[in-house]
């Protein structure tokens, strides 16, 4: 039986951040396999997964108030509008009650429950526990790792019976080779003569990302190692980094970020915690050597083909990058096994797990 299911698509906006990247990703894997999407949140707009953005004009992201306005009652309008059996809000949100069709909710991680540093403020207190309740609602939830999954049972274990696990994917531009364009741009703008070993990060800068790991080290290689260069990627970059440790760089394009891992010597993934940890899976499907972390998601999805080290080690870190840095044989070792291990994380697959239980729910 053929599933039609709309997609909540709202909180993609102009900037590049990782909700547009799993939500470029899924529509792209859910094209591959057929399955038929109605984008709820940009209604008779045509999502077009070959181009950046969907093909959609940039809009400024939503203010809080409208954001909640859009979980609480603009996506259920939608969705009873639309001709559609399931209904899938690909992040931690819900409308506060049941819909009319079946609803699918994917929980990437439960970092605002697991932190007490996001519920400070009595509004953000107020706004993730009506989440939770509303979450609640759901037909189905899908878990992006065994490591979340595992969370939702500790945190949310009324919830646990109804979770699936399905990984996130990695958006194919991360498999294939970079823009030479883009890759030439990038070393004239960070002023590369092509021998300099490049440590990158891409990622946010809370305080679970763990970045005074990540420069403590770096500061301590750069001893051993001479014309290191860290390079920061992300929205807050600019007003996070150290300039005397660090260049810091806002949030790029896919194309540019693609071309960034090629030129990279290592990608360093240093967080406390990850409900998945797109930026590593993104290193292994480049073919660039990741070190990480030692924590659960990690783990799940980097196995053997990256170097795994405490989150508190920050001379450990120091030693295995300048070790990396100096054993090319290593870094190809850690290279192949990332580009094989990634397969596993295509969208394609992801998309066909979803699309079973698309038809499981809305059948």
């Amino acid at each position: 039986m053929s599933v039609t299911v709309g997609l909540d698509t709202a909180a993609l906006a102009g900037q590049h951040t990782g909700t547009e990247e799993v939500l470029e990703g899924l529509l792209y894997g859910l094209e591959q396999v057929g399955q038929p999407v109605v984008a709820l949140g940009h209604a008779g707009q045509r999502l077009d997964p070959s181009v950046p953005g969907l093909g959609l004009a940039p809009t400024p992201r939503p203010s809080h108030r409208a954001k909640w306005r859009w979980e609480t009652t603009g996506l259920a309008r939608a969705a009873a509008a639309a001709d559609v059996n399931v209904v899938h809000v690909p992040y931690l949100a819900h409308p506060p009650r049941a819909l009319s069709v079946p609803t699918v909710v994917t929980v990437h991680d439960l970092i605002p429950y697991l932190y007490p540093g996001y519920q400070r403020r009595v509004a953000a207190k107020i706004y993730f526990r009506r989440v939770a309740r509303h979450v609640a609602y759901a037909h189905r939830l899908v878990a992006v790792s065994e490591s979340t999954w595992h969370d939702i049972a500790v945190v949310f274990p009324a919830w646990h019976s109804r979770v699936a696990v399905i990984p996130n994917g990695v958006h194919p531009a991360y498999f294939a080779a970079p823009d030479p364009v883009e890759v030439q741009r990038a070393r004239a703008e960070l002023h590369l003569a092509g021998d300099e070993p490049l440590l990158l990060y891409a990622g946010g800068y809370q305080a679970h990302k763990n970045l005074s790991l990540l420069m403590a080290a770096t500061e301590a290689a750069r001893r051993t190692t001479p014309g290191l260069r860290l390079l920061l990627v992300g929205a807050d970059a600019v007003a996070q980094a150290d300039s005397a440790v660090a260049t810091p760089l806002p949030r790029v394009s896919r194309a540019r970020l693609r071309a960034l891992y090629a030129l990279a010597t290592l990608v360093l993934c240093p967080s406390r915690y990850e409900g998945f940890g797109l930026p590593a899976a993104q290193g292994l499907a480049a073919g660039t050597p990741v070190l990480a972390s030692d924590i659960p998601a990690h783990r799940e999805v980097l196995g053997d083909a990256a170097c795994l080290l405490p989150v508190d080690a920050p001379e450990r870190w120091a030693n295995a990058i300048g070790s990396l840095v100096r054993e090319a044989h290593w870094r190809e070792d850690l290279a192949g096994a990332g580009r094989e291990r990634a397969d596993a994380f295509r969208w394609e697959v992801a998309a066909r797990h979803y699309q079973a239980l698309y038809r499981e729910e809305g059948s």
